[in-house]
């Protein structure tokens, strides 16, 4: 997952220094993957998490490929809770 989201990463310039960054799937990823490893980071995860699902930006089919079955298991959860009413 890690090397993916580097990998597709983009660059940018950042106060004249050029720095990778990760698409929303990759970013979403990693904070599922971190969330998972780490309980306690869920509160600072989550609503960053949240806020990308709501808009619908995610594309479970690439982030498939690379989490963990436990881990789309959370992502779908969330997706749900993301967009209902």
């Amino acid at each position: 997952l890690f090397k993916w989201a580097l990998q597709t990463a983009k660059e940018a310039s950042i106060l004249h220094a050029h720095v990778p960054v990760v698409s929303r799937d990759a970013l979403v990823g990693l904070k599922i993957r971190a969330m998972t490893n780490e309980p306690k980071r869920k509160a600072k995860d989550l609503p960053d998490i949240m806020s990308v699902l709501v808009r619908g930006e995610v594309d479970l089919e690439v982030l498939r490929k690379y989490l963990t079955k436990d881990e789309m298991i959370t992502l779908t959860q969330l997706q749900a809770s993301a967009v209902s009413p």
